[in-house]
């Protein structure tokens, strides 16, 4: 637990009780960084958060609530984190703690851990593209100027920007040439489940074509000692069943009986950290959980940084896991001469620490309608074409029906907008900057036109790897499964 200051000291909040309400560790990440002109974040008012601290107060009043026992022992920390990429997770399976933005002292050896060196060893295509114009670590023969010419020729498309995989796609000569993958195939995981053979296009890449599957995310537990004597693990309590299949969705997490495996004697001094494999998460087809109330990053050096924070959200993703799992209920401590039994707060995907490198590659900002009729549409992405930070001026063409527009920057990156017109009207009084997560809507009336002049900065110009496509990608569909709903 932390004590917050409702209205933080540099703004000239008081240092006394009034001003404090005191929150476990993650939700101190998500009250302290209210911002009412950001899209993003949770909206914690300081008059909402002394609403509830004194609901609260009132509740533990008429409850009778007592203090900790003596005999009880709180001076632990514990958190589940899911590692999204393959590089930050080899990294931190192989101690590379130079590369690895927070602590951790110990990695428990166990069947997960095992697991995932298998996994992390195996051909796994996240995602993978060619486009038009550039080569790369692509499949297929993407060699299209036209979404017309590509159709033609993959007439099983049937003029749809997309279809299912099926079971050949997992075959050996097949476009998902992953063991893993296709052994979940072969134990019954439906391939249209697992992802798509996709387009997109034409945009800064020119004709994406490309295979989308579940993403692999990697899900550790964390055990910190706090207090200021060492601690001695001595057991894990977890969830077992007698025996799980090679895969289940993740609402069957709660499953199996409670149990405790003996473990051997860690010793943690204070501030000494245990990091524990718990599963592998299938993620969801559409998006990765890259969405959090609050994110540090810190630069590897390069066009890559690496991103941790909280996710928190309201989407019923279908996660699902596979492989051994190791279900953490609560942990078996030595402290002194004496046995406790301490817990940790069920591990769940939408509400969890996120770990992640980001390339800063671009990818535009995004231009959405809305029709009273049908609600949001994507119109494509803008100023595509800035080439050497030199502004450009392009006009799009806005359906009938439109009631409001709305650009949103969705990527580590700036987009300047100097002038915005809609049919020769201009909706800005000066030039606009939108940084990751921020966005700009006008109210419009019926068809036009939209003249946009401006630039966008990214620290490179086009995906060099199918992870940045893929990133590109989650960004975008993750804040409309978000915000456009």
């Amino acid at each position: 637990m932390e004590v917050h200051h409702i209205v933080q000291k540099a703004d000239g909040g008081a240092n006394d009780l009034d001003n404090a309400i005191v929150l476990c560790f993650d939700c101190h990440c998500s009250a302290g960084h209210y911002n009412s002109r950001h899209p993003r974040g949770t909206k914690f008012r300081p008059s909402e958060l002394r609403k509830h601290r004194d609901t609260w107060h009132k509740a533990v009043e008429e409850a009778g609530i007592k203090p900790l026992d003596t005999e009880e022992f709180s001076e632990y920390y514990a958190r589940h984190l899911i590692c999204l990429d393959p590089e930050a997770a080899r990294d931190l399976l192989q101690a590379q703690k130079e590369r690895i933005p927070f602590r951790y002292d110990f990695l428990m050896e166990n069947d997960v851990l095992r697991f995932m060196t298998e996994v992390l060893g195996d051909d796994l295509p996240f995602s993978s593209a060619r486009t038009s114009n550039f080569e790369g670590n692509y499949w297929g023969d993407g060699t299209y100027d036209t979404l017309e010419e590509f159709h033609h020729q993959h007439p099983e498309f049937k003029n749809q920007n997309h279809r299912p995989l099926t079971s050949e796609d997992f075959s050996e000569d097949g476009l998902v040439p992953s063991k893993m993958f296709r052994k979940l195939v072969d134990e019954g995981f439906a391939p249209s489940n697992l992802g798509e053979a996709c387009v997109e296009g034409p945009g800064c890449g020119g004709i994406e074509y490309y295979v989308s599957v579940r993403r692999p995310l990697f899900v550790f537990a964390e055990l910190r000692n706090t207090s200021d004597q060492p601690i001695r693990l001595s057991g894990l309590i977890l969830r077992k069943s007698e025996k799980e299949p090679f895969f289940q969705e993740f609402k069957n997490w709660d499953d199996g009986e409670i149990t405790t495996l003996e473990y051997g004697n860690l010793e943690l001094a204070p501030g000494e950290v245990l990091l524990i494999s718990e599963c592998i998460l299938l993620g969801s087809k559409d998006h990765d959980p890259v969405e959090t109330d609050h994110y540090e990053s810190l630069d590897l050096g390069g066009p890559q940084a690496q991103i941790i924070g909280f996710h928190n959200s309201t989407n019923d993703d279908d996660f699902y896991w596979f492989g051994p799992t190791l279900k953490l209920e609560g942990f078996d401590l030595e402290v002194g001469r004496d046995l406790k039994s301490v817990s940790i707060h069920r591990f769940n995907p939408s509400k969890c620490y996120v770990y992640y490198r980001a390339w800063m590659c671009g990818s535009c900002p995004h231009l959405y309608a809305f029709n009273t009729r049908i609600g949001w549409g994507y119109l494509g992405e803008l100023l595509s074409s800035t080439v050497d930070d030199t502004s450009i001026t392009e006009t799009i063409p806005i359906p009938d029906g439109t009631s409001k527009i709305r650009i949103v920057e969705t990527d580590f990156e700036e987009s300047h907008i100097e002038t915005l017109e809609f049919n020769h009207r201009s909706l800005i009084e000066r030039p606009v900057r939108l940084r990751r997560g921020d966005s700009i809507e006008f109210n419009v009336s019926g068809a036009g036109a939209l003249k946009v002049e401006g630039r966008y900065i990214a620290r490179i110009m086009a995906p060099q790897h199918y992870l940045h496509i893929r990133q590109n990608i989650s960004l975008r569909t993750a804040y409309e499964r978000t915000y456009l709903r």
